[in-house]
């Protein structure tokens, strides 16, 4: 057996070859140890042939924005993190809470892009010619 297999064993006890999932697409060298597990976290939910080297700049905007709203996720955690006293003395949304905002904003534009919403799936996972996704509605003709 290939290192590239791994060896199961079916209830009959009989092993099966089944060749490893390897995704062509790596993280980037530079960078860090956090992003690159988030970055094998996404490529791995996907289809192996589904990325190329043209997505590796989206991906690592992605994965940047991911680790951004992580980090201000867990800032945000902390009790009285939301809110912070502006210039003037008012009250006004934190840097983290800013930062949370920013890093959403940035994950809702480019994850339909990179197929990582539910209607953008649907769009790789459907064959042109079926036709409408929503049947019945109002706006399916505008789907396709």
């Amino acid at each position: 057996m290939k290192a590239s297999e791994k060896k199961l064993v079916d209830q009959g006890k009989h092993p099966l070859q089944v060749a490893a999932q390897t995704h062509p697409l790596q993280p980037p060298k530079h960078l860090s140890k956090a992003h690159k597990a988030i970055w094998t976290e996404v490529v791995e939910a996907q289809s192996a042939t589904l990325y190329t080297a043209s997505d590796a700049f989206q991906l690592e905007a992605y994965v940047s924005a991911i680790h951004k709203l992580r980090e201000a996720n867990a800032e945000l955690a902390l009790p009285g993190a939301w809110e912070a006293v502006g210039s003037t003395g008012q009250v006004v949304m934190s840097q983290a809470a800013v930062r949370q905002r920013e890093a959403i904003q940035a994950i809702n534009s480019l994850g339909p892009a990179l197929f990582l919403t539910p209607q953008a799936r649907q769009a790789i996972q459907r064959p042109a010619d079926q036709g409408p996704v929503m049947k019945g509605s109002a706006f399916a003709g505008l789907i396709r």
